[in-house]
């Protein structure tokens, strides 16, 4: 057994790795729970310890319960154990002390239920909506994510890839998310202290997005790097490959071009992923929202065109397998753009990373009489 205890200011979090998951210790002190927030996953057990008068622990808050556990907490019955479930969501749970008022005293915490095998995974939370630009000066950058309810952002870190020292593929923006959850109407909102679209404010935070060139939007877990590393090495545009990954995991990624993927030939810088949004016209979109389908939608440069931080996104247009440059219709200028395309992944239609015979296949089945 190997026992690890990390204390932040005043406050202690004991936890027991045992084979089947981690023991978290939950003490309570006079009316309050120490820690009273605890970061676990599926399969780990929260144990109660009293250490004085008559208490209780049941989970929910002051005014309602899930029945998800109860016990006393006293001198006869000093500890209580809470095992989370094997198949539990990412989320968080509520607890409190229901004796008296001992609840409404503030003896409550949270358990945040993180993913299942303690790693994070593609999608666990997603980019949702982006704005990098606007008229005027660009007050209301921010970008919103979406996810579980509750769910804790401890361990993940918000990126932009674009250019700077050493050329393009240059992290240019880093803005870590512990500490932090997803809200109870399942998003989370990231925005400078100038922002005007929402009150009252969610995360204020310092943004300074560039929108003027390709970049890349990305959340990772467990990132090593600094602010202005030099991901792309090799300046390949060729492949448009990041040598140096910095992280354990891509959760989520969102590119915004001013242009095609270029080539070898081609003066424009990289941008990253299979998923994003652009060009708008000539410009990089100052605008992008994510549709259920998993596709990324351009906005409208007009502040509140089309922007909903904190809701969900307006409807998006159908995705259509062909329609190569976006304009909801499979006609010769996608195959055009296919065909020039052909060997490579620029023309890819049904993901196997290959522009080829599958591909014309599905375009041509689409194709808009």
């Amino acid at each position: 057994m190997k026992e690890t205890i990390a204390c932040l200011l005043a406050t202690c979090t004991t936890s027991v790795a045992l084979a089947g998951g981690t023991t978290h210790v939950v003490t309570q002190v006079n009316l309050t729970f120490s820690p009273d927030v605890v970061d676990a996953m599926p399969g780990d057990t929260i144990r109660f310890e009293w250490s004085g008068g008559t208490h209780a622990v049941q989970d929910g808050n002051c005014l309602s319960t899930a029945g998800l556990f109860y016990s006393t907490l006293t001198a006869a019955n000093p500890a209580f154990e809470y095992v989370i479930p094997a198949d539990a969501t990412p989320g968080s749970i509520e607890f409190n002390c229901p004796v008296a008022s001992h609840c409404e005293f503030g003896m409550m915490g949270t358990i945040n239920v993180l993913p299942a095998g303690g790693g994070w995974s593609a999608g666990d939370v997603q980019i949702s909506e982006i704005r990098i630009d606007q008229p005027s000066t660009d007050n209301d950058e921010y970008f919103e994510l979406r996810g579980e309810p509750g769910l804790s952002l401890n361990g993940l870190t918000y990126l932009v890839i674009g250019d700077g020292t050493g050329g393009f593929g240059v992290i240019e923006a880093v803005v870590p998310l512990d500490g932090y959850q997803i809200g109870a109407n399942g998003y989370v909102v990231f925005h400078e202290s100038t922002f005007t679209l929402i009150s009252p404010a969610d995360v204020v935070t310092v943004l300074n997005f560039e929108n003027s060139d390709n970049v890349t939007h990305l959340i990772v877990s467990g990132f090593t790097g600094t602010n202005g590393q030099l991901l792309d090495s090799d300046q390949d545009r060729a492949t448009c490959l990041t040598e140096v990954n910095p992280w354990d995991t891509i959760v989520s990624t969102c590119f915004l071009r001013i242009n095609e993927m270029p080539d070898a030939a081609s003066t424009q810088d990289c941008y990253y992923g299979q998923v994003g949004a652009g060009p708008d016209g000539t410009f990089v979109p100052g605008h992008v929202y994510l549709c259920e389908d998993g596709h990324y939608e351009v906005g409208g440069f007009t502040l509140a065109t089309h922007d909903t931080p904190g809701a969900d996104s307006p409807s998006c247009t159908v995705a259509v397998p062909g329609d190569l440059d976006g304009n909801g219709i499979v006609d010769g200028a996608d195959l055009a753009a296919m065909l020039s395309a052909w060997g490579t992944a620029d023309g890819d239609v049904n993901g196997d990373g290959l522009t080829d015979g599958a591909d014309l296949s599905i375009l041509l089945g689409n194709w808009t009489i």
